[in-house]
């Protein structure tokens, strides 16, 4: 069994897994928490801060906020967060990613943008087994709990048992 996530909208390889569309992924700008809540009139451009090998996301050039032509490069997503919590500048993190962390806000106004596609796949015969059938049923279960979250629609965790 694999979850996996995809940019693309085809999905993954089928011709040895069973695929199952578990919900999409969505991404929105944020910044410090402090630098939302001082947003008054036009503040300075703010800097994208990027993983290295992804660049400047392509909501970028939608104009929802005004950025500085150069961007803050970092290795991982580890290291993104951390610099939006020093102040460095905006980026778009998954929203659950983002919304979690108490340091960050949501731009004002700005959209939500698709970051991926979650896949759950079950290898062949292996999917007909009680114990993967079981945990398939679990992990479908969750994952349609958080579906809101997940795809940036809200921005609080749902209450649920283990």
């Amino acid at each position: 069994m694999s979850l996996s996530a995809s940019s693309t909208t085809a999905g993954p390889c089928r011709s040895t897994f069973m695929v199952e569309r578990a919900g999409s992924v969505r991404r929105r700008l944020h910044v410090p928490e402090r630098r939302a809540a001082s947003r008054s009139g036009a503040p300075d451009p703010a800097r994208w801060i990027v993983i290295s090998t992804h660049g400047i996301p392509d909501c970028a050039s939608e104009g929802e906020v005004r950025t500085a032509r150069v961007p803050f490069r970092v290795t991982d997503a580890e290291a993104q967060i951390a610099a939006v919590r020093q102040g460095l500048g905006i980026t778009t993190p998954p929203c659950f990613v983002g919304d979690a962390d108490p340091l960050l806000a949501r731009v004002p106004g700005s959209d939500l943008h698709m970051y991926g596609t979650l896949w759950l796949l079950t290898k062949g015969e292996t999917r007909k087994t009680k114990r993967v059938r079981l945990f398939t049923e679990f992990l479908t279960d969750r994952l349609s709990t958080y579906a809101p979250l997940v795809a940036g629609l809200t921005k609080t965790s749902p209450r649920t048992k283990l």
